[in-house]
């Protein structure tokens, strides 16, 4: 099998601005032509995942992040991101056996995704700082397959949650930290397709799984930073 280097052509408009001392505000729209796109798919004898050519497809969107100092001792940042791609012409036998379509959605590529994220410092009498993060990022639902066609699938949307108290002093620094604050169970990608469950000569195969988050972590970090 040949595979093909695909090419992309790239049109972005941007701006970088500043509101005073306080707002920070970034943005930009694209627009991506891309040519014998490059897809995950697997060998037609003994189902060995491969890369693929597709035939043509686009990816427009905007994406924005800012940050606003509210105050000396609190600020917000935040961005987003909207991403359209999808084919722009058929791509015969692109997905397993099957056909891509002209508008099939492309995998892997979620089309809401953000971030938002708050500190607060305060100092301390003793010389030392404090500081509190929170953070959310979200992400919205992603196929896996182009057009979820050939046993794609879709997998759902989800929002996870960080915190953390830091304190720190000249060269010491202590964390405690939890990620996954809710314990929030979502998939991220997937290994081949459900038809991988099944019986071959007598033996069971399954071949088919999920990736998933990290479930809720606590933990305490030490840090200390040497000079030179």
């Amino acid at each position: 099998i040949l595979i093909k280097s695909d090419t992309t052509t790239n049109y972005e408009l941007g701006m970088h601005s500043q509101w005073g001392d306080s707002v920070i505000f970034n943005g930009s729209l694209y627009y991506v032509d891309w040519d014998d796109i490059q897809v995950a798919d697997v060998t037609e004898n003994g189902s060995i995942p491969i890369i693929t050519n597709g035939s043509s497809a686009r990816s427009m969107g905007v994406e924005m992040s800012g940050q606003w100092y509210i105050t000396d001792a609190l600020s917000m940042s935040g961005s987003y991101a909207y991403t359209d791609a999808e084919l722009t012409d058929d791509a015969p036998g692109l997905v397993g056996a099957e056909d891509g379509q002209d508008g099939d959605r492309l995998p892997g590529s979620p089309e809401h995704q953000a971030y938002l994220a708050m500190n607060y410092g305060m100092p301390l009498s003793d010389g030392s700082d404090l500081e509190f993060d929170w953070s959310m990022t979200f992400t919205s639902d992603v196929i896996t397959k182009a057009g979820e066609r050939d046993n794609g699938e879709e997998l759902s949307s989800f929002a996870l949650h960080n915190v953390s108290a830091t304190w720190f002093k000249d060269a010491f620094r202590v964390t405690l930290y939890a990620d996954n604050v809710f314990d929030k169970y979502a998939k991220t990608g997937v290994r081949l397709d459900d038809s991988f469950i099944r019986q071959v000569e007598g033996f069971d195969l399954r071949r088919y799984y999920h990736n998933v988050v990290r479930p809720r972590q606590v933990g305490l970090r030490f840090t200390y930073n040497f000079d030179g």
